[in-house]
């Protein structure tokens, strides 16, 4: 079998995992990668067969609102002359949705929403011509992979889309590095490990470096707050997906606000670095501007942490499906307000968080959701 994932970069963890444990379920299996984000910051996808990358430098119309054309220019180039039994686009952005005929190319084509696409990507600065082509580009895709939470919205604005919608979720290899870890080191050891003094209470404010977490917000409405500056610690790791001048922003905020932190930048951690950073977490305030139910987020209540989120990202379906508690707010203010309380008695969530852990444990694995995607792919190509 002969693939080919579409993803914004071939050394996103996922990414990687997924091309690793594709390669472990399907015998002989050929695995390309394009990426329009080529990164440094992390170690190199060694399981991809082939990696084409966009080049920024390349091209006259790279810049501003022509840069997608661009970009689609790029995979159309790399396309040209190759024939993939699967073409899956992980992640459906503008230059993904302006290729024209994708099944000149592939047998099936395959795509995975991440998250936030529908709601609030635009092309020329409206949605409207985003969703233009993104009607033309779901009329050639064969089949849908996601949650059956978001397919479920999905086949509501586009009917036609019953009958290609599979339910399938991206693993997430440090759960197993998690639960072995937590099993031999407390919370405590995992703090001092970063040099985090064990009597704080620590707090993730993003598990990324991208803007759309709102760290500086975030961090400017815990330096509104002065009861919580000895009792907490925060926690900004920002290994992957954020630029330089943005690190050095969130950065200085921190360092005027008046806590303690730990802010993680450079290349990506392994999996017992991220098993240690997320068994180190008691709370999470999950407050980016979207988000579609990342693994990462998973991680944090395998590991136990307490997890208020913002109510406009929807979690609710996801977290009933999934059998996690966790707590809604309206705005950054009413989480910090809520943190006040939670850090004065968090033993009294000790229980919410040990059911949380159990039932993550039972479909987050690669070794148990890299079925259903080998199952998919197999499946099509025997139609």
């Amino acid at each position: 079998m002969k693939i080919l994932l579409i993803a914004n970069s071939a050394d996103d963890v996922f990414i990687t995992a997924k091309t690793k444990w594709l390669k472990k379920v399907i015998p002989n299996c050929i695995i390309d990668i394009f990426e329009f984000f080529p990164s440094d910051k992390q170690d190199h996808n060694i399981y991809a067969d082939e990696i084409g990358s966009y080049n920024a430098q390349k091209g006259w119309f790279q810049k501003g609102m022509f840069k997608p054309f661009g970009m689609s220019l790029q995979l159309k180039n790399f396309l040209k002359g190759k024939y993939y039994d699967i073409i899956q686009c992980h992640w459906i952005t503008r230059p993904v949705i302006l290729i024209g005929n994708y099944h000149q190319y592939c047998s099936k084509l395959f795509a995975t929403f991440w998250g936030g696409e529908r709601s609030h990507l635009k092309l020329f600065h409206t949605k409207t011509c985003y969703n233009y082509f993104l009607d033309r580009f779901l009329r050639q895709v064969d089949y849908i992979i996601n949650s059956s939470t978001y397919n479920k919205n999905l086949i509501a604005d586009y009917p036609y889309m019953a009958g290609k919608c599979l339910v399938g979720a991206l693993g997430s290899e440090p759960l197993e590095a998690l639960y072995k870890l937590m099993e031999k080191e407390s919370k405590a050891e995992s703090k001092a490990h970063f040099g985090i003094s064990p009597d704080k209470t620590v707090v993730l404010i993003g598990y990324s470096g991208k803007t759309l977490h709102q760290h500086l917000p975030i961090i400017q409405a815990l330096s509104n707050t002065p009861e919580l500056k000895n009792k907490i610690h925060i926690l900004a790791p920002m290994t992957r997906g954020g630029s330089e001048q943005y690190n050095q922003k969130v950065e200085q905020a921190l360092k005027n606000s008046g806590y303690t932190y730990t802010q993680l930048t450079g290349g990506f951690l392994d999996n017992e670095e991220v098993a240690r950073l997320r068994n180190c977490t008691d709370i999470v305030l999950q407050l980016s501007q979207f988000d579609g139910f990342s693994r990462s987020i998973v991680e944090c209540f395998c590991a136990k942490a307490v997890v208020l989120y913002g109510e406009w990202m929807n979690y609710l379906p996801h977290l009933q499906e999934n059998g996690f508690k966790a707590h809604p707010v309206q705005s950054i203010e009413e989480a910090v307000e809520r943190l006040i309380y939670i850090v004065d008695n968090l033993t009294s969530y000790k229980e919410e968080c040990e059911q949380n852990s159990v039932n993550g444990k039972k479909n987050n694995l690669w070794s148990e959701c890299i079925c259903g995607w080998k199952d998919a792919y197999e499946s099509a190509l025997s139609y």
